[in-house]
């Protein structure tokens, strides 16, 4: 009788387990799910972001989370809580409107959304299209500024004496070193339409050095190889503001002067002090603002070459297209704001264009 009466009742119990295991790990899932955290500081510590970007992403974070909305972190909102708030977000009593501005804390969510692997589609959508807006707000800024911008053929005339300078340079024993570097950096700037850091270089013809830079990733160094069988440079960029999208970028340099003028500065840093030794990071934009072509810096310059290819390329698509992947820059939001389906009538092929032609780029 007892034997009879167990029996069931260790199926029921059986049973009872396997629905009360099955609620279990729906509930520890949902658990789990529920108690993601943003873990801001660990992503900056584990990025291979420069120290000053790292340093502007955290203050941005904490200015965010000062935000009512944000207070529990990012990841436990949804797109449409997170895209409601940004479009009246307040931080310190202040509304931020302008688009450039909210991209910060745009950039901010998307490195959280992209460390813990989520699919965030309307968020970045919404993204996409503020960066849209951004691009029409700069330019427009550039339009009213154009004023203070000289034309291309007034740079151009500069980067050609800039050139002639080098020139008589590398006829001496012992070169004015300036006059060389300024060259190799202009030469980047009007052909691989680079931001600073890609112009912070360490320049030789042994190959044991340029591995030394580039063996580990937490220390990478750009590289210009003088390599002297072909008689070419051999530009590498390890280190540069979206190296993490899109990685390794390696250039052969066809040209003599440039190739003369690395051989001069062999064994040392582009950029490097009266004494021979590196520039810091803090130093960087302004040594790059001061020996760029009319004191421009890259950003002033990238604006002119692009009008440049706007009103004197054939078929200014291309160009276009080619100087943001050199670059390594999205060129999606620029097409929103630009019509290229046509293409010049009235073109003249320039300086430029020979130049182009000779370097090869390796994506």
């Amino acid at each position: 009788m007892d034997l009879k009466s167990d029996k069931p009742k260790k199926i029921y119990i059986k049973k009872n387990n396997k629905k009360l295991n099955d609620e279990t790990n729906i509930s520890t899932v949902l658990l789990e799910k529920k108690e993601i955290e943003d873990n801001f500081s660990e992503i900056i510590n584990s990025s291979t972001l420069k120290d000053s970007t790292k340093k502007m992403y955290n203050d941005t974070y904490k200015k965010l989370i000062t935000n009512e909305k944000y207070k529990n972190g990012v990841v436990k909102l949804s797109d449409e809580e997170i895209i409601e708030s940004l479009k009246n977000l307040v931080i310190n009593e202040k509304k931020i409107s302008n688009p450039s501005s909210l991209n910060s804390y745009l950039n901010v969510i998307l490195l959280i959304f992209k460390y813990h692997n989520l699919d965030r589609k309307k968020f970045y959508d919404f993204k996409s299209n503020n960066d849209t807006e951004r691009i029409k707000t700069t330019m427009k800024n550039s339009e009213k500024k154009g004023e203070e911008l000289i034309d291309y053929k007034e740079l151009l005339d500069e980067y050609l004496k800039i050139e002639e300078n080098a020139k008589e340079q590398i006829k001496d024993k012992n070169p004015i070193k300036t006059f060389l570097i300024k060259y190799i950096l202009n030469y980047i700037l009007f052909n691989f339409f680079t931001r600073n850091q890609d112009i912070d270089i360490f320049i030789t013809n042994d190959i044991n050095e340029i591995n030394k830079r580039t063996e580990d990733s937490k220390k990478y160094e750009n590289t210009m190889f003088i390599d002297e069988k072909e008689k070419n440079i051999i530009y590498k960029r390890y280190r540069y503001k979206t190296f993490s999208t899109y990685g390794i970028q390696k250039h052969i340099i066809n040209d003599e002067l440039i190739y003369n003028c690395c051989v001069k500065l062999n064994n040392s840093y582009l950029l490097q002090k009266e004494n021979g030794e590196k520039i810091s990071d803090s130093s960087l934009n302004k040594t790059v603002m001061r020996i760029s072509a009319c004191g421009l810096g890259e950003g002033n310059i990238f604006k002119i070459l692009l009008d440049r290819a706007l009103k004197q390329e054939k078929k200014p698509t291309k160009e276009i297209k080619k100087m943001f992947e050199l670059r390594c820059s999205s060129l999606g939001s620029f097409f929103n704001y630009y019509d290229l389906s046509k293409d010049n009538i009235n073109y003249e092929e320039d300086f430029l264009n020979d130049i182009h032609k000779k370097n090869i780029s390796i994506f």
